[in-house]
């Protein structure tokens, strides 16, 4: 992360944040459909509807999982924002705060079919650690 958001952050100094998310996007994609193609898949299969058709996701697949691009998209832009203004190491220290408490959460609540691990003292205790490294990394 610390790396990635560092390029970006120099890539959209030189360009502009909406350009650098395009073209890290456009990275992305084309590593995707080379990792796929690779594989075996078909990432590009013609079909009328994006997804279930395409066999990208099953009908009835949940919004929910289409998620993960939104956070992925979400990240990138916050970090190639916050890079510069806060420094590399405060942001990478919020970050995995806020990873720590989401995925404390997800846990705590099962989603997306995961075995529910309830919240407990010493995950809580974990939390209270992660928020004294961003302090620590702050000063």
């Amino acid at each position: 992360m610390a790396l990635q958001g560092s390029a970006n952050s120099a890539l959209a100094s030189r360009t502009s944040l909406p350009n650098a998310l395009v073209i890290n996007t456009l990275v992305v994609l084309a590593g995707t459909i080379l990792y796929a193609a690779w594989k075996g898949s078909n990432p590009i299969a013609p079909a009328p509807s994006l997804f279930s058709r395409a066999g990208l996701a099953p009908p009835g697949t949940p919004w929910t999982c289409y998620l993960g691009g939104l956070c992925g998209f979400t990240v990138i832009a916050v970090a190639a924002y916050a890079f510069p203004k806060l420094g590399v190491g405060l942001s990478v220290a919020l970050l995995v705060l806020g990873q720590g408490l989401a995925a404390l959460a997800l846990d705590h609540f099962g989603a997306y079919g995961f075995t529910a691990t309830p919240v407990s003292a010493s995950r809580l205790l974990g939390v209270v650690l992660l928020t004294a490294g961003v302090l620590l990394v702050r000063r």
